[in-house]
Parts: structure tokens; C-alpha cells; sequence
């Protein structure tokens, strides 16, 4: 039985506002440090970071700070506060100085904030944030920005329940950290929540917990009910409509490696044939993780990751020692990677040896390979392309796939997790390690890119699909093409007719 509003039989109640059932219920009764709620758009995610406050704003220390990247940003945000907030019994004073503070009669205050980038966090220190209530925090490409903020919030009162909440949609900038730190951990439908158990200096055992909550627009019942803008998210593109629609975290739009399928490119480990092609890439870091691939070739070109080795923080003897005691080095015919390992530490004196020299002593030959980072990402999707490349249409075999191991499943997470460069739309956005935990980065994609560019691109199209017949037309138009591309063309000696069809012979070479 719900409990009544107010003790006096006479009051007059009213609702200003509840939860929708389904995910904003879920949300507003949720007391994990951390929850997310994300996924589709319309199902209310903004109006219950807007409500959230107000179950504790009768405490006089309380906190809470209201974000999204930008001031602009704010401004939806700041028209639902006045909406809720001004309708409130004990209204609280509105100051717009900067984006905004709300003061409650109690002395509580919710603040509206623009963060976006990690330095921005800063403007939480000595603020005793008690709550930070993350609008979209799918748009923060840095989830640095996440874990500074968070180290800011505290109460000096034990009453006041503290946390961190946020919103998001899937395909944005954030897509890679969020994955990794709520959907994969507390699963894509949310019904796992993560508790930690963290031992403290002082002996004590702090616990932190994690949780998220997905939301579709089936969950507001007023956009549900409205034909015309269900009609608008049923007609966009399949990947566009699963994400803003369905909540779908792993549909790939804005992915750069949209048709990389755990189901079809991770298969269970095998023992590969000893006459098979075998070669290495490496990929240099030190704050940043290093890693170390292991590459199979069949007769057919097609390419196999064994695995992929991971490692930071460690010195070129403790890396070689890793890798030799996962990886055949004997078998490998070459390794690749870039050109950090050729290059002179400066800082130290040019008299050190080089990160290539000193592998070489360990029996680890690296050789330059081909960074091209746009070439690279272009080889790369042609080696991951299934679907649709059969002479009928049918979906077909990808070039590249990774045995199932601990190593090539972070490789594949990092992949999936890899978007589009807004600025620059053929190659994908450059993301660095957090330089503290090692997490996020694009190193292991880093070494696979250049690895795989060492290898001819595999051929796709309908002209490499089909059997090719030397003389037919097609074909001797595609050699002159190629052969003259950048010559001008000879003046024709004779003309010769054969199968029905009229060809010109060039003079010259």
C-alpha cells in the first residue's frame, strides 16, 4: 500500500509529477552510486535527472549539479526546471549567474553546469557536489571527464545520499567507454548490477555499485501513443532506427567497423597448419598499453588473429618476455608496426638504442610498416565485409576472424567501440588510453590496422567476384587502364577482330 501524501485528512493533494512505469520508475527507485539510463530515444530520460533532486532537497547540505557539454545545451534543461520547479509547494529561487542556481528554502541547490571535456571537471573541486546528474553524457568522448568529476562528489552530511546519474544514446562520441563500463558489465539488458568491493588504507571495505537501466520510447506512454512520431523512428535507416528506437548499443552507426559481428568473426581457437603463412604486429606504448598480435594466413588469404597480447608499463625485456611465452616468434616470417620503435629517445641521448633495437636482442625482428591510417581503415573494413558479397547477394565468409581468447575479445571490443571522425569522415577518431587505469585507447586497432596493411587488400566488387576470361573485354580494358594510367595512350598499329568483339593493339610497352 502506497502511504498517503500528507496526515491531514483535509489537504488538498495534487500530483505534479511521477515516473513513468518501466524505465523512469526504475530509474527514480534505483540507489546505486552509479546508474545509467540509456538507450532509445523519447522514453524521459532528461525529466527524471530533472526530478531526481527533489527527493532530497529538504536537506540543507544537499548538492546537485545539472550538466550537459555546453551552455546552449542547457537550455531544455532550464525550461523543464522552470516548468517543475516553480510548480513546486516550497518554490525555490531561481539566479541566473552563469547557467543557473536553484535555492530551496532548506539552503539546498541545484546547479546547472557545462561539462565536456576532462578539464572541465575541475569546476566541481571544493564544491561538495552531492549528486552529478550527466545529460548525454554519451556526447563526453572522454570518460576521463567522467572519473574526475566523480571524485568531487561527497556530503558533509551523512544523511544526504550521494551518486552519479546519467543519460545517453547509443552511436556518440562515448560510445566506447560506456559500453565497456555499464553495457557489457551489467548486460545489454540490464539485469546484472555491478558491486565492487574496494579495501581502503585504512583497512576499511568500501562498497561502489553500478547499474544500468534501459529505456525504450514504448516507456512513454505519451510518444508511444503518438502515430505520427512512432512513424518518424519506424522509417529511418536499420541501423539509425535500432539505436534510437530500440536502445541498441551495438547497432553501427557512427561505427567505423559497422559490420564487425561477434557471432561471425570470433570463432573457437584451432591448432593452424604448420605450412600456413604466419607474421606479427606490434604496437609501442608505455602510459599507454602496448600490444602484440599473432596472424595466420590460409592458402586462400584469409587471415586468422590468434591472439593478441596486452601489456603496460613495462620495459622491452618484460615485454619480450611476455610475448615469447605466447607467441611462436620462430614461426612468425616478419612483424610489423610503426615508427615510434625506430625512433631515438631524445630525452635520454641519441646513443640509446631504439625500442627495435632493443627487441632485436630478444630475438623480435620489427619491421616499418604501413601507417597510412585512412588505407589502413579502408584495408580493414574490406577484410571484415560479409554481407552481401556473394555473386548472388548472399552474405559470405569475412577475410578476418579471431579465435575466441581473452586478448582478441578486448581486440574486437576495442574495434567495436572505434567511431567515425566527425571532422573526418574516412578515418576514425583518434582516442588515447586513460594515461592512469590504461582503459579505452585505440592501440590494439592500431597494430591490427598496420598489420593487416602488410597483406594485399582482398578483392570485393561484382568484377572480382566473377570468373575472369583473359581476353573478354572487360578484362583488356581494365589492364590498358591500369597499365597507361598515367601515360598518355600510343597510336594503334593494327586493329584485330576476334569473338565478335573489335580490339585495338597499342604499339609501345
Amino acid at each position: 500500500m502506497t502511504a498517503p501524501l500528507y496526515d491531514e485528512p483535509d489537504v488538498e493533494r495534487s500530483i505534479i509529477w511521477a515516473p513513468f512505469p518501466g524505465m523512469q520508475a526504475k530509474f527514480m527507485a534505483a540507489r546505486e552510486f552509479e546508474i545509467l539510463a540509456g538507450g532509445a530515444k523519447g522514453p524521459g530520460k532528461t525529466d527524471i535527472l530533472v526530478a531526481q533532486p527533489l527527493r532530497q532537497t529538504h536537506l540543507s547540505r544537499y548538492k546537485a549539479f545539472i550538466t550537459r557539454e555546453t551552455g546552449p545545451q542547457l537550455r531544455e534543461i532550464k525550461d523543464r526546471q522552470h516548468r517543475l520547479y516553480s510548480a513546486l509547494p516550497e518554490r525555490p529561487a531561481w539566479r541566473g549567474d552563469g547557467h543557473g542556481t536553484w535555492t530551496w528554502p532548506s539552503g539546498a541547490k541545484v546547479i546547472n553546469e557545462s561539462i565536456g571535456v576532462p578539464d572541465d571537471a575541475d569546476k566541481f573541486q571544493g564544491q561538495e557536489p552531492s549528486e552529478w546528474l550527466a545529460d548525454e553524457c554519451g556526447n563526453i568522448a572522454d570518460e576521463e571527464t567522467i572519473d574526475r568529476g566523480q571524485a568531487e562528489i561527497r556530503s558533509p552530511d551523512k544523511r544526504v545520499r550521494t551518486g552519479w546519474r546519467g543519460s545517453a544514446n547509443p552511436g556518440k562520441a562515448g560510445q566506447a567507454w560506456i559500453k565497456r563500463r555499464f553495457i557489457n558489465p551489467c548486460g545489454i539488458d540490464g539485469r546484472r548490477i555491478v558491486i565492487q568491493k574496494i579495501k581502503l588504507p585504512n583497512g576499511m571495505v568500501a562498497t561502489k555499485t553500478k547499474r544500468y537501466i534501459p529505456g525504450t520510447i514504448l516507456d512513454n506512454p505519451i510518444y508511444a501513443n503518438d502515430p505520427l512520431y512512432m512513424a518518424q523512428l519506424f522509417t529511418l535507416p536499420e541501423v539509425l532506427r535500432n539505436q534510437l528506437l530500440f536502445g541498441d548499443w551495438n547497432a553501427g552507426y557512427g561505427a567505423a567497423l559497422g559490420e564487425l559481428d561477434d557471432k561471425v568473426h570470433i570463432v573457437p581457437r584451432f591448432t593452424p597448419p604448420d605450412h600456413w603463412f604466419r607474421f606479427g604486429g606490434f604496437d609501442w606504448g608505455f602510459a599507454h598499453n602496448w600490444t602484440f598480435g599473432d596472424y595466420i594466413v590460409n592458402e586462400d588469404g584469409a587471415i586468422w588473429v590468434v591472439d593478441t597480447v596486452w601489456g603496460r608499463r613495462q620495459l622491452v625485456h618484460e615485454m619480450a618476455e611476455r610475448i615469447h611465452s605466447r607467441v611462436p616468434i620462430s614461426k612468425l616470417r616478419y612483424v610489423t608496426t610503426d615508427l615510434a620503435a625506430f625512433q631515438k629517445n631524445r630525452s635520454r641521448g641519441d646513443t640509446t638504442p631504439t625500442v627495435e633495437e632493443e627487441f632485436m636482442e630478444h630475438g623480435i625482428v620489427l619491421t616499418l610498416g604501413n601507417t597510412s591510417r585512412k588505407l589502413g581503415l579502408n584495408n580493414l573494413r574490406h577484410y571484415l565485409a560479409f554481407r552481401g558479397i556473394r555473386l548472388d547477394g548472399g552474405d559470405g565468409d569475412p577475410a578476418l576472424r579471431f579465435m575466441d581468447t581473452p586478448g582478441n575479445r578486448r581486440l574486437v571490443e576495442q574495434l567495436q567501440s572505434m567511431v567515425v571522425d566527425d571532422d573526418d569522415v574516412e578515418d576514425v577518431l583518434k582516442v588515447d588510453a586513460n594515461p592512469e587505469t590504461g582503459l579505452g585507447g585505440d592501440d590494439g586497432y592500431d597494430q591490427l590496422r598496420v598489420a593487416l596493411a602488410s597483406r594485399p587488400p582482398r578483392a570485393i566488387g561484382e568484377f572480382f567476384n566473377q570468373p575472369v576470361s583473359a581476353f573478354a573485354p572487360a578484362t583488356l580494358s581494365y589492364m590498358v587502364e591500369q597499365l597507361y594510367k598515367d601515360k598518355p595512350l600510343p597510336e594503334p598499329t593494327q586493329l584485330h577482330r576476334g569473338g565478335g568483339s573489335l580490339y585495338t593493339l597499342f604499339s609501345g610497352h
